[in-house]
């Protein structure tokens, strides 16, 4: 239930709502790795936008460049975003991105946040304004 999130009694491994509602950066690790042309995007992939958070998304080879030919920020100017083409560097990639975020400091988080709220609002707009159609030829 929504009211014990809020004080974490949901899940004592999780933090309360409140908290992860005021993160600066949403890392998001896709369940399904895939290598090669395939993208899976689940739910989770949306988190950084809807949140308004620094995106970190990670998953497939081409994630990344999918989703700015859409039209979303992606702070590759933070994070290495390049494409990678086995799970383990993909896996790596990630923990490597992980690392940079560990080694800043609260004001360095905060003031690259600020530098780049613009761009973080306009990808929760492009998401809100976004259509998704689902289209069975592509499930066969």
């Amino acid at each position: 239930p929504y009211e014990l999130s809020l004080v974490g009694n949901v899940n004592v491994e999780i933090p309360p709502l409140p908290i992860t509602m005021t993160s600066y950066v949403s890392c998001i690790l896709e369940t399904g790795i895939l290598v090669g042309d395939m993208i899976h995007l689940s739910e989770k992939a949306w988190n950084p936008f809807i949140s308004k958070n620094i995106p970190l998304i990670l998953g497939s080879s081409y994630i990344n460049d999918y989703l700015k030919t859409i039209g979303f920020w992606l702070a590759d100017d933070l994070f290495d975003l390049t494409p990678k083409f086995t799970a383990n560097e993909i896996l790596q990639q990630y923990r490597s991105n992980l690392d940079i975020i560990h080694n800043m400091s609260y004001n360095e988080l905060h003031s690259y946040y600020i530098n780049h709220k613009q761009q973080i609002d306009s990808n929760f707009n492009l998401l809100e304004t976004q259509y998704f159609k689902f289209n069975t030829n592509n499930y066969k």
